[in-house]
Formats: structure tokens, sequence, C-alpha cells
């Protein structure tokens, strides 16, 4: 026997693991009020549908970091020292999309911000800035800084410039321009935070103005659509937080196109001006000062730009009165018509971070009435439409504030009723639910009392022989008819039915055959509970086509 010998090539194979990709976001605080962020695809080079946002410790709301995709980072300015931020990364990977949240806190300003800015007429072309600072022997130097507004509204840097001194001479200002003055004080560190911005000319401090005080807002006002309405509210949430809501109570809904909201300080800077959706009906303003008076400007538009409706509201330390301190759940309802309505709620002196859900409920005809609305809704949802209502009728609304043990911590509820087709309602806040009457067999005698057969159609008529239905039941009460055929033999086939509109005296039946008998029988149907083993049927009636 010969033995052969082989060989064998060894190999090698080391296991690897997989990883899949993920999303990291980095924020590393520059200065007091600046932060780079950065984000990152982890075993990836692809992000599609990139967006940052970044929010304050509230964590309310989210403001958007304009960051291009292939960079990748990006400076955060404008921010407050000593502060929590946090910065959020949503984006598309190779597996779908991906979230990575991080936090920075920003560090102690080097200076506070100068004081008492004052900004004078120094010659025709000329201003002169001066001003006042805290512990100014820290203090090495200061940067002033004038922007001139464009023709968009916005300003544009026009001149800075460094000074030893608490106070400037700024030339090249034109007699016909609006301009913002801002000064910061610098130390070793770096610049600290700005002082609030003078405006030159200075405008004019916001009162409450009247048509009487303002003919332009008169005459404004009388060029506007009289059909429409628009409610503005506002609720202080906490000394720093207005919870702003508005409505178009009166004009038709279908017609409404957007709405424009204008948000000024006593000092003229804008803080808000942008369009907004046809749908939203608030939005929250933060920061606010109650020592800083404002003007809040809503504006209904229709589908063209035209103006439909618009309100004005000053708004100060006074005309929002934070009120009570307690925690509360606010609950309003406007845009009533016959066959809709629009809920709105908000959350008073409330850690947003406690809020698990809010809970909706509505029912026809008080709290032991018909269900008709029960979800539960994210808690960044403040609004809701309710379709689908019946004219004539009372609503109960419930909401309820869920935490995150699941149970409820604050409720609010309130009543509203629909009016007639094509009309106008009102809620009806804070009264008890509506008594609804009974139902009895005494409403419930119903009586055939015609039948027109005609080819393959039969014209059913009946009348109500008992006590007369309450209105408030009407619109939960329909009548049926139910129909058979009888043979030669007196058997029956298996019963048809149809059901009328609520308050009709009769029904047009059709795909009857015309060659035989039929019975008629007639009852009430109702959803309301509790009813339906008091109804019964009508005496039956026979009935054929006549063969004259």
């Amino acid at each position: 026997m010969t033995w052969q010998t082989r060989h064998y090539r060894s190999l090698n194979i080391r296991s690897t693991a997989w990883v899949s990709p993920e999303l990291s976001i980095r924020a590393s605080a520059l200065t007091p009020d600046t932060v780079l962020v950065a984000v990152r695809a982890l075993h990836t080079d692809n992000i599609t549908g990139l967006e940052v946002t970044y929010s304050n410790s509230s964590v309310q709301n989210w403001t958007q970091v304009v960051m291009d995709e292939d960079e990748r980072y990006a400076l955060v300015t404008d921010l407050l020292p000593q502060t929590t931020y946090y910065f959020k990364a949503s984006g598309t990977l190779r597996l779908g999309p991906r979230t990575a949240v991080t936090h920075v806190v920003t560090p102690r300003s080097a200076t506070p911000p100068p004081s008492s800015l004052k900004v004078e007429t120094a010659g025709d072309t000329s201003i002169m800035v001066s001003w006042n600072q805290k512990n100014p022997d820290e203090v090495k130097g200061y940067k002033v800084t004038v922007e001139k507004q464009q023709g968009d509204e916005s300003y544009r840097v026009q001149t800075e410039k460094l000074t030893l001194k608490k106070e400037l001479k700024v030339d090249g200002i034109s007699q016909d321009g609006q301009y913002k003055v801002t000064v910061k004080a610098f130390d070793l560190e770096g610049l600290g935070q700005p002082s609030e911005a003078v405006m030159y000319p200075p405008i004019p401090k916001i009162q409450p103005t009247t048509p009487s005080d303002c003919p332009i807002i008169e005459s404004m006002k009388s060029e506007l659509d009289p059909s429409y309405e628009l409610n503005v509210r506002v609720v202080r949430q906490t000394p720093s937080r207005l919870r702003v809501t508005w409505f178009l109570s009166r004009g038709d809904l279908n017609n409404l196109g957007r709405f424009r909201i204008l948000f000024v300080s006593s000092s003229g800077r804008k803080l808000i001006d942008r369009n907004l959706r046809k749908n939203q009906r608030s939005i929250t303003l933060h920061p606010v000062t109650q020592e800083t008076e404002y003007l809040l400007a809503v504006k209904a538009l229709d589908t063209e730009g035209k103006l439909l409706a618009e309100e004005q509201v000053n708004l100060s330390s006074k005309a929002t009165d934070s009120g009570s301190s307690e925690a509360g759940l606010l609950l309003d309802a406007d845009e009533i018509r016959d066959k809709q309505a629009r809920l709105v709620w908000a959350l008073k002196n409330v850690d947003p971070s406690k809020l698990k859900t809010i809970s909706l409920k509505a029912q026809r005809d008080g709290p032991k009435g018909v269900e008709i609305v029960k979800r539960g809704l994210a808690p960044n949802r403040k609004t809701i439409f309710l379709n689908n209502l019946l004219p004539n009728s009372v609503y109960y609304i419930t909401v309820e504030a869920i935490g995150q043990d699941d149970k409820s911590f604050l409720s609010s509820a309130l009543t509203l009723k629909t009016p007639a087709l094509g009309g106008i309602g009102e809620p009806i806040i804070g009264a008890p639910p509506p008594t609804v009457p009974a139902f009895s067999k005494a409403n419930g005698q119903l009586k055939i009392t015609s039948v027109d057969m005609m080819g393959d159609k039969a014209v059913v008529m009946w009348e109500d022989l008992g006590k007369p239905i309450p209105d408030e039941l009407k619109v939960d009460v329909r009548v049926v008819v139910r129909y058979r055929k009888t043979h030669r033999d007196g058997s029956e086939s298996r019963p048809k039915m149809d059901v009328n509109e609520p308050g009709a005296s009769g029904i047009v039946l059709t795909g009857l055959d015309r060659h035989f008998k039929y019975k008629f029988e007639a009852r009430y149907i109702t959803r309301m509970r509790g009813v339906g083993n008091i109804l019964t049927w009508s005496a039956p009636v026979f009935a054929e086509e006549s063969s004259s």
C-alpha cells in the first residue's frame, strides 16, 4: 500500500462584528453666547434630510440651525450665558431615520452688558452714543455696533467701532434711515453680552389705541369685510412665556388662506414677522419680560392675500397678568359652526417634562351622552378641529393632562352648542352639562297612515300618536321602515329596511316588485342608552299596486 501525502492551505479567518450606522452630534461652547455644533454619521457618509435644532433647558421651543449637509457644522450665536442648551440632530441614514441629542452649558459672561444706552443727534449726519457700565474697572473697552434697516425690514451692520470711553460719536447717519444701536463690553476673555438695542430715530412707545385715538386704524377697519371677526386671546403660562391663540369667530372658513403674525417690542425691535398656515391657531412667545411692553398683530388673509380681519393686542404685565401661580389646564372653543368647532388648550405653571399626553373626550348631550371622540394626543398638540357634528346639538368637551405615571393631574371641561344650518355658535364655558330629557314609551307610538305603491316604488307616510319628541332628542331619533313580500300561501320573504332623516314624516322606497303584496311596519331607532327595549314596531299595513 502506498501512502499519499496531501498538503492543505491554512486559512486564518478573522470574525468581524457588523456595526450599524448611527448619528452623532457634539456641541462646544466657544463664548458665553456662541456654541459650535457638529454632526457626524458613524460608519457611513450618507445623510439625507438632516435637521438640527436647539432649545434651552425649558425644552419647549426648538429653533432650527442652518447647517450644510456637506460641511455638517454650524455656529449658533446670540445665546444666554450660564444656560443649558439641548441640541438635536435628525436625519435618514442607510438603515432608516436616526436621532441624536446632546447638551452644553454656556460659560459665565465675561462682563455684564452696558446699561442706560442713549443715542442723541450730534449733527446732520452724526449721532452721539453714551452708556453706563457696571464694574467699569474690569472692562478693557467697548464695541459699538450700528445697524441700518433695509428694504425688507431686516437690519444690516453699517458701522462697528471700538472705544475705551463710555461714549462714541458715529458719522455717516442719514436723516431718512432707521438705525439700531448696541454696545458690548469686553475684557481679556472676550466680548460680553450686548446692551439692549436702541432705535434711532426713536420709535414712539407703544400705547393702547382705539379707533378714535388713531384715524388710520379706523379707516383700515372700515375697509375690512364686516362679516369676518378675528379674536385673539393671551395666556401667561409662566412669567416669561405667553401662549397666544386666535380664532376666525365669524366668516367663511373655506375662504381663509393664511394668517400673518407681527410681534414687536416697545423699543421697535421686530421679534416675529411671518406667515402661518391657515390651520394654525396658537403660538408660544418666549422669552418675554414683564417690564417690557409688546405689540401683537394677527391678520387673517384670504387665498389671494386680501385682508379679511385684523386684531391688535398690547401685551404688558398688566394686560397679561399671570394671576394665580397654581397649575392649570385652560380649555377654549371657538369657530363653532353648524357641523364643526375648534378646540384649543394650554397648560399654565406646569413643568412641560411632567406631561406625557393629553386626553380628549367629546360627548353629545352631556357627560352621560353619546361619546363621539376619545383620543390621546401628543403633548406638543395644542388644538384640534371637530368635524361631522350635528346642527342644533349640545356637546360636552373634556381634556385631561396625563403625567409620566399615566395618571391625570389636571383637567378642564366646557359645553358648546352648534347652531342651525349656516349659523354660528358660542361656547358655554363653565356652564353645567345640559339636562337631556328621557325618551319614554309614550314618545314611541308610531302609526303608518298611508302606503302608495307605483310600479317599483312605494311612498310610506306615518304619524306619531304619542307624546311629542323633545327638540333636544330629535337629532338622535329616526324612523326605520321594515317591509317584506307576502306570498299567496301566506309566507313572507326576508325583510328589508330603510331609514329616513330626523324629523321626516315619510319615506320613498324603491326596488319593489309590482306583482307582489307587501307588509309595511315602522318604528323609532336611536343610539341613546337604555331606550332600545321600549321601542316597538307599529301595527302592520299591507299594500299592493292598484290594478286600475
